[in-house]
């Protein structure tokens, strides 16, 4: 087996879906067909779902493309299989509502597990300007988190998905595998 064989694999975790067309243009057809079954193989393994307490909006005002928006962090829960804790109060999602009614997330705050580690959480994501009924809205969570038992959330890729209510936000992580 060559290392072609992890292309399209490499191109979806770098680039996310438009990763593949790259892998399909550089790898040919062999690599665009082996794509496809990647895809097919990926599975969503639950990591945990946090309730994340927000104070009310704070409308920072005008910025380039929107309207800058503040939503404090305020604390919560989360619960795993692997791993469960607390968030940590004190971080805020910096929010842009779009001039093209989409809505831009970039959340950053701290968690601790209930072992003790304390690591931080970046949460990233564009929402359309017309949530689907039903659905969650979506981001993308990346993790610092110190060498040892919880490291493991370095190395991955992972979705998340939203679901606001009154005061607080149900976030669900979910690891690509």
């Amino acid at each position: 087996m060559t290392d072609d064989t992890f292309l399209p694999r490499r191109a979806l975790m770098a680039g996310g879906l438009s990763g593949l067309a790259g892998a399909a243009l550089a790898g040919g057809a062999a690599a665009a067909a082996e794509g496809a079954d990647a895809l097919e193989d990926i599975r969503f393994v639950h990591v945990y779902t946090a309730t994340v307490l927000v104070g009310p909006m704070q409308v920072l005002g005008p910025h380039h493309g929107g309207v800058q928006r503040l939503i404090p962090i305020l604390g919560g829960r989360f619960h795993g299989p692997r791993i469960s804790g607390e968030v940590l109060a004190g971080g805020a999602d910096w929010n842009l509502a779009r001039n093209d009614g989409a809505t831009s997330v970039e959340a950053s705050y701290f968690m601790r597990t209930d072992d003790g580690v304390t690591f931080r959480i970046v949460n990233d994501g564009v929402n359309p300007a017309t949530p689907i009924p039903g659905r969650p809205r979506f981001t993308h969570p990346v993790f610092d988190v110190p060498a040892g038992p919880h490291d493991w959330l370095n190395k991955g890729m992972f979705v998340g998905t939203l679901r606001p209510g009154v005061g607080q936000v149900v976030i669900g992580v979910y690891q690509l595998v």
